[in-house]
Order: structure tokens, then sequence, then C-alpha cells
């Protein structure tokens, strides 16, 4: 699977020693590229459950921006290995146009993940790299329609815990060509 996406980045952090609001704003775009390998045990009502594995790499571009206290930072850009564990249930809905329903949850691990962040300003300077081998876990809800012959458009939403993460939702939409 290959896939692109865009991401923004929106923060609002409070200076120890101030109280002094700085917020800040970036964005980042991601290539993927995965294979995962998963397989369907299927009721004859149309419930289902399928146990996944997958492999993905994905380059995150670095991100150079400004904070409202006029701090620059630099961003360097990731590349990253997750290897996922999970599983995938629902429902399949026969129509004219398949509809299925279905709940994910992931046990995900980061391999690579390291980011070189560089901060300055009139107090100093900030030189660090962010070590992101961690592991997490998803949970998923989504929606998957079939508009032709082995072409599904989807829409889900993903909020992921674990190493570091809250607050962290995803809405995603897209589609699907298995050939």
């Amino acid at each position: 699977m290959l896939k692109f996406a865009h991401i923004e980045n929106d923060f609002d952090i409070y200076a120890s020693s101030t109280g002094e609001k700085i917020s800040g704003d970036y964005s980042n775009d991601v290539i993927s590229l995965s294979g995962e390998y998963g397989w369907k045990f299927t009721s004859e009502k149309g419930w289902y459950i399928e146990p996944q594995a997958q492999l993905q790499y994905l380059y995150v571009t670095a991100a150079d921006y400004s904070t409202s206290q006029n701090s620059k930072v630099d961003l360097d850009a990731i590349n990253s290995l997750i290897g996922r564990v999970g599983f995938r249930a629902g429902k399949d809905f026969a129509a004219e146009y398949p509809i299925t329903a279905y709940i994910r949850g992931d046990v995900m691990h980061e391999f690579l993940g390291d980011q070189d962040i560089r901060a300055f300003d009139n107090t100093g300077t900030l030189d660090t790299t962010y070590e992101n081998d961690d592991t997490r876990y998803n949970v998923c809800v989504g929606l998957s329609v079939m508009s032709f012959q082995n072409t599904y458009f989807f829409i889900e939403g993903e909020q992921s815990f674990g190493a570091d993460n809250e607050d962290t939702y995803t809405v995603a939409g897209g589609f699907r060509h298995n050939f």
C-alpha cells in the first residue's frame, strides 16, 4: 500500500519561568509504503474478525517555523519503520454497493523514528535528538463502501495511546484498490 498524507500541527505552551503563552504552527507531508497480511474469518450473517500484521516505512518531511515569541525551530525529516499486529472486526452489509462497518485495535512498535530538533532565540539554543522508538496502541472505527469491483472508499477515526501520545486523534479518508 502506498499512502500520502498532509499533517497540520498547532500548539500552545506556557513558559515555566514567566507563564507567557507561546504558540506556533507548522505542517509536514508524509509518504509511506507498507505491506500487510491478514486473514478474515466470516460468519454466515456477515460478522467477521480479521487478525493482521504489517510492516510500514514512512518518510516525514522536515519543517522550519517561528513561534509567537520569535523562536526559530528546525525539525529534521524522519525515517520511520513500524511493525504492527492487531485485528479488525465488523459487519459486512450486502447491497448493490457493499458496505462494511468496523472497529480496529492495534499494537505498534517504532524501530527507527529519530528526529533532530534545533531551536534558537535570544534566550539560548536547543539542539537535541528525540528517539521515537517506542510502543503505542490505536483504536479505530470506520466505514468502507465498495464502489467498483475491488475498489473501496473509506472514512475512519482513530485515537492513539501510549508512547507519550496525549489527545492524538486522526481522521482519514481515501480509496483502496485490491489487485
